[in-house]
């Protein structure tokens, strides 16, 4: 897995995608240092530097020389674009705020949640809470992992307001699975209000994701 100092952000990768992922890390960063990156505010070539390297890391040794070669073809293929104004355009100082906000991509966010309920497992989430316009993070017991009206959810028993809640997976910007003790176990990096809305309410003390998963089966039949 990649290893990483914030532990939301290991991100599951092929070999394949791994290998493209550094080629075009180092490639960024030799291009920026080619050039005066200082207008790339966002870019920092010692951040991909650090970054090239964990994905090297993880990758056997046998592919490093051809994710050199590839890293040096995508150099040259950005040396021949032109400038850096050439190459990022009107994106160069954009500002803008590097959390983001939602709409977010929910692929990999399902496929995370899914193990977790696959697994019996706690999930943290980081979750973008409209009404209040800030983030929070959560650990939820999940529940269910399904679309509403085209719009998918999660739901599951809140450690934080200890309750029942659903959450849009749009509005989840990370995920973390947990083991039983509350520690994170990131992916391997080869695997081949509104927002949240209150539940019923009629959990208290421990929390029996299966008991509870049944009960709204039941209800729904």
């Amino acid at each position: 897995m990649v290893k990483t100092d914030d532990e939301f952000y290991r991100i599951p990768l092929t070999s394949g995608e791994a290998l493209g992922v550094l080629a075009a890390l180092r490639a960024l960063k030799e291009f920026l240092t080619e050039n005066d990156s200082t207008i790339v505010s966002e870019i920092d070539p010692g951040i991909l530097d650090s970054a090239a390297e964990r994905v090297a890391s993880e990758l056997p040794e046998f592919t490093q020389d051809r994710a050199e070669r590839l890293a040096n073809g995508l150099l040259q293929a950005l040396r021949n674009a032109g400038s850096l104004a050439d190459v990022f355009g009107d994106t160069l100082n954009a500002g803008g705020s590097d959390t983001g906000e939602p709409p977010f991509p929910i692929g990999r966010t399902r496929r995370l949640l899914e193990d977790a309920l696959e697994q019996n497992q706690p999930a943290e989430i980081e979750y973008f809470v409209t009404s209040r316009n800030e983030w929070t993070t959560r650990c939820v017991d999940v529940v269910e992992v399904r679309a509403i009206d085209g719009t998918w959810y999660l739901s599951g028993q809140c450690r934080l307001r200890n309750d029942y809640r659903q959450f849009r997976l749009d509005h989840i910007r990370a995920v973390r699975i947990l083991d039983d003790e509350g520690r994170g176990r990131g992916p391997d990096l080869f695997d081949d209000e509104p927002g949240a809305e209150k539940g019923s309410g009629e959990q208290s003390g421990a929390f029996d994701r299966r008991e509870h998963r049944v009960r709204r089966q039941q209800r729904r039949r």
